[in-house]
């Protein structure tokens, strides 16, 4: 095996890896995200507020 082969495999190999830990990110980003929005639904709707008002606070409120 050449050196361009050795480099092309270990390159390889860390698009795999590196995609499968996006993956892995993003689902997991969706997930909590997910939760999240659902945890804050009825309080949003209670108070009548739209989704942009609502998280709006919640970022600039602390």
């Amino acid at each position: 095996m050449g050196l361009m082969t050795h480099l092309a495999a270990t390159a390889t190999f860390l698009t795999v890896v590196l995609a499968i830990v996006a993956a892995i990110f993003g689902v997991t980003l969706l997930l909590l995200g997910g939760d999240f929005l659902a945890r804050n639904h009825t309080l949003r709707v209670r108070r009548h507020q739209s989704v942009p008002v609502y998280y709006r606070h919640l970022v600039l409120g602390h």
